[in-house]
């Protein structure tokens, strides 16, 4: 079929200008060579490479200035493809890659389908890097995530802690693909040794670790150094192979002696009101004196939930940081142990 075959069709072009007004059609029967040549550098939102059909008819409109049926052909796809991106509400439309154009490598997890039809994904051996979802209210970031998790191929190869306030991973459990990698845990089932430090850590960098976590976790502690000393002395009175409890933490600042208008006491005092709520909110959890349960969870891949619904915002924090910064200074100060 040749440009003079083609019927424009022009209930389209009525709703196009019904929609969005005169000034939203492109006139290219008007335009100049250079300003069509400009079309598939200054105008990524029409996303015209996508089809090489529409860059061979640039090509025909470039070649032949004075050929009319070719550029309003031109004229009608520039017009479909504004149409498409002013409907999309996608402020990223023009930056997707062009269609067909992606290579994926043998670890690729696809998380999501874009615009173009390609996948959107992660490569699983570069995950060394925090990963970011932002987007509104009912943006399909919770969606998103859970369809990141719910592929074998990643919960495989490394180990993925989830808190959530709402029971809403339970499902998880009933797909067969995921048999033996999801585990469920109540908040109160959790081990977490609060005085003892990951194999290779020495005591005053953990007590030192611990100290800073509920520093930045709690706005009225106001003493990261006078906590420090408290868990220092504790660590020091324990037998060997015992370690201090949050407990005895607590009761340590209970029973300090200072003077009720000292500096020291105010210290004392606001350590001792976040380091108290945590204790009684957190169902127990960091009462054990000796535990290997961080231990064991990071050794092994797959996916953790831990539910906890009634836990505030700020416990939650201390909960998560703990556990990440638990695992972190093992893998800092285990470096020279690899061969």
């Amino acid at each position: 079929m040749t440009a003079r075959d083609f019927k424009y069709p022009k209930r389209l072009d009525n709703f196009v200008r019904r929609q969005f007004g005169d000034d939203i059609r492109h006139k290219t029967i008007a335009m100049s060579t250079e300003q069509i040549a400009k079309l598939k550098t200054d105008r990524p939102e029409l996303r015209l490479a996508d089809n090489p059909s529409n860059m061979q008819l640039l090509q025909m409109a470039m070649a032949d200035p004075q050929d009319k049926d070719t550029r309003e052909i031109l004229d009608l796809i520039v017009n479909q493809q504004t149409m498409q991106y002013i409907t999309s509400n996608d402020v990223l439309y023009g930056n997707y890659p062009p269609k067909g154009q992606l290579i994926y490598p043998p670890d690729f997890l696809p998380l999501i389908q874009m615009p173009t039809g390609d996948w959107f994904g992660l490569v699983i051996s570069q995950l060394c890097r925090n990963v970011l979802f932002i987007g509104p209210t009912g943006s399909c970031k919770t969606t998103c995530f859970k369809n990141m998790l719910l592929n074998p191929k990643l919960l495989q190869n490394v180990r993925i802690i989830v808190f959530v306030k709402k029971r809403e991973f339970r499902g998880f459990l009933c797909i067969p693909e995921l048999y033996g990698l999801v585990t469920i845990f109540r908040l109160n089932e959790l081990q977490l040794p609060f005085g003892q430090h990951a194999h290779g850590v020495t005591t005053r960098v953990g007590d030192n670790e611990v100290s800073k976590i509920t520093a930045s976790c709690y706005g009225k502690m106001s003493s990261q150094r006078y906590m420090n000393i408290k868990l220092n002395e504790l660590q020091d009175s324990c037998p060997s192979g015992s370690y201090p409890t949050l407990m005895q933490l607590v009761e340590c600042l209970k029973n300090a002696k200072c003077h009720p208008f000292s500096r020291e006491n105010l210290y004392r005092e606001s350590i001792l009101f976040s380091l108290q709520d945590l204790h009684e909110n957190t169902e127990g959890i960091f009462d054990y004196a000796s535990s290997n349960f961080l231990e064991v969870l990071f050794s092994t891949p797959g996916l953790a939930v831990v539910e906890a619904e009634t836990l505030a915002q700020e416990h939650l924090s201390f909960v998560t940081t703990f556990m990440m910064r638990w695992e972190y200074c093992r893998r800092i100060c285990n470096q020279g142990d690899k061969p």
